[in-house]
């Protein structure tokens, strides 16, 4: 039974990567401010937003949530930040 659920476990994330693997679909909408925050969260610039003025310096903010940045920084930290980093981490969780 147990070994069952872990076949059945590995087989879901490994066709779930491959999917998400082969889409290779850009961030778009909310993706894009919480791919770009993970990025500054993992280059330790802190949870920052350029919101109402791109031309001035970042400024902290909660306007948006920080879990998904947050655990998407750790996975860049660690992997790097290709595409395929939130793809692995996506297709985990």
């Amino acid at each position: 039974m147990r070994r069952d659920l872990m076949v059945l476990f590995v087989g879901a994330a490994c066709l779930r990567l491959a999917v998400a693997l082969a889409l290779d679909a850009p961030p778009s909408w909310d993706g894009v401010i919480y791919e770009r925050a993970a990025r500054q969260l993992a280059a330790g610039e802190g949870y920052t937003q350029r919101m109402l003025n791109p031309k001035k310096p970042p400024r902290p903010t909660a306007f948006y949530p920080v879990g998904f940045p947050a655990t998407l920084a750790g996975a860049y930290r660690v992997l790097g930040t290709q595409a395929w980093s939130a793809a692995l981490l996506q297709a985990i969780a």
